[in-house]
């Protein structure tokens, strides 16, 4: 073979940061050590993989095709390894989580379990549920927590924790009522999450027809800005509790009682049904049960 595990490794933490001084402090190796794998990388292959400008390394065509299989084959060889280390709680785990558990859950929680298993790492990703979904699929996640409603035949979905919509404004001034209809309050600023968020899909589904008569005046990906908007304006949400409640309990939104509107949800653990469950991904699943 004309090239290691090892100098695959340093190739794509290379590609993915662009520098050597970035990538030799996370590899925890010299950069002397960088460059001389790099060199005899290309020197084996007989090819050039980088392009340098403006100090910084640039894949070329033949940098981004050996960081796509290389990729591919790292996480097969990472698999491999974790499939004998039974004994430990080690590897490398790549978690999914759709923006409101990413947000509010998911860092103390994946904090919490390394500070349990220190040999253990976690990457966190977070997307919507629609990417998040697709990327279990494809193999880039090993295991997904999203909210909303997911049908995908081969991936196996489990009940993980409960959660709730609400509707909420801050000017007190313009909603002074109790309790609202729907319709009364449709023709407001609705500033609403994204098409493929789960908060999107179940309030969608939720209000059913009502929905194509709210005034949907901008959609956001993200529920920090989203609130910040909703802060300064006489405009509506609806988000996730889990989303609002630190600015609910310092009086900076409030919830609106929409009548017959209670939206329960359910929040789901994903995973692939033909994925291997190393002690790593079992352990963390059991953590994750009982945080």
């Amino acid at each position: 073979m004309n090239f290691t595990i090892r100098q695959l490794e340093i190739f794509k933490e290379v590609a993915t940061t662009g520098h050597v001084t970035n990538s030799s402090e996370a590899l925890g190796i010299s950069q002397s050590a960088i460059s001389m794998a790099l060199q005899e990388l290309e020197s084996n292959l007989k090819t050039k993989f980088f392009e340098r400008r403006n100090k910084k390394l640039i894949l070329n065509e033949n940098g981004r095709m050996l960081l796509e299989k290389s990729s591919q084959l790292l996480k097969e060889f990472e698999e491999l390894e974790n499939s004998f280390l039974e004994d430990t709680v080690s590897g490398r785990l790549r978690i999914g989580a759709s923006q409101t558990i990413g947000d509010y859950i998911m860092p103390q929680l994946i904090y919490s379990f390394m500070q349990k298993y220190p040999e253990a790492k976690c990457e966190l990703i977070v997307a919507n549920t629609k990417d998040i979904v697709s990327q279990i699929d494809g193999g880039e996640l090993d295991i997904g927590f999203v909210e909303g409603f997911v049908y995908d035949a081969k991936l196996e979905t489990k009940h993980w924790m409960d959660d709730e919509l609400l509707v909420v404004a801050s000017s007190k001034k313009t909603f002074q009522k109790e309790e609202y209809c729907l319709e009364e309050i449709s023709s407001f600023k609705w500033i609403l999450r994204e098409k493929g968020s789960g908060t999107r899909a179940i309030f969608e589904e939720g209000i059913s027809d009502g929905f194509s008569k709210l005034n949907v005046f901008l959609t956001l990906g993200h529920n920090e800005a989203i609130k910040k908007i909703v802060e300064q304006s006489d405009s509506l949400t609806c988000l996730s509790r889990l989303a609002v409640q630190k600015e609910l309990d310092e009086g900076m939104l409030f919830e609106l009682k929409i009548k017959n509107f209670a939206f329960k949800r359910k929040l789901l653990r994903l995973l692939h049904k033909e994925k291997y469950q190393s002690k790593l991904l079992k352990s963390f699943m059991e953590f994750a049960e009982k945080f």
